[in-house]
């Protein structure tokens, strides 16, 4: 015997979906369990336990008393919930850090090639912005040539030396988009 309460407490579902789960237990095109309610509980019968589940011969079941029975189908102990809790965590700073360093060498490949070295950490976070957002760094280097094409275009064909822009503002505020496709050809 058991309540749709505690079975949603059990399973850490909501109420709606042990209802439904027990809903498509019991209609289904073979049915797995039987159901009898009433206001304080709900009695579950599985149909054909023995086929699902089938004893040898020589096994008898285990005799346990109630309560330790009740026990062992609790919820888990507090400090198991904690360590999985802890090992998806480190699973999750393993992923991070994995990418933060991917980031970093390709965010050092950028700042070489940029040449204008000015105020880096805040060029790394735009630059983790834009990888974040999933902007392909092959992307970001196409645009950044084209840049620096472009200002050699503008210094050698327009006599202005236009100042190049701090990496951070290069990176932020898509004005990098408007050089991806720029190339300087050299007149002959």
């Amino acid at each position: 015997m058991t309540s749709q309460r505690t079975l949603s407490e059990r399973w850490n579902w909501s109420r709606t979906k042990v209802i439904h789960f027990l809903h498509i237990l019991c209609h289904e095109n073979r049915p797995r369990i039987n159901m009898e309610k009433d206001q304080k509980k709900t009695i579950i019968t599985i149909t054909n336990y023995n086929k699902y589940n089938p004893l040898k011969k020589e096994e008898k079941p285990p005799q346990k008393n109630k309560k330790s029975h009740r026990k062992a189908t609790e919820k888990p102990l507090k400090s198991q919930t904690n360590e999985s809790i802890m090992k998806v965590n480190d699973i999750n700073k393993n992923k991070k850090l994995k990418k933060n360093e991917e980031f970093e060498q390709e965010f050092n490949k950028f700042w070489d090639f940029y040449g204008f070295k000015i105020n880096k950490r805040d060029a790394f976070k735009a630059f983790k912005a834009l990888r974040r957002n999933k902007i392909d760094f092959e992307i970001i280097m196409k645009a950044t040539s084209g840049y620096l094409q472009f200002l050699k275009y503008q210094k050698i064909h327009e006599n202005f030396e236009q100042r190049q822009k701090y990496p951070a503002g290069f990176l932020r505020n898509e004005y990098w988009k408007d050089f991806l496709d720029f190339q300087y050809r050299p007149p002959m």
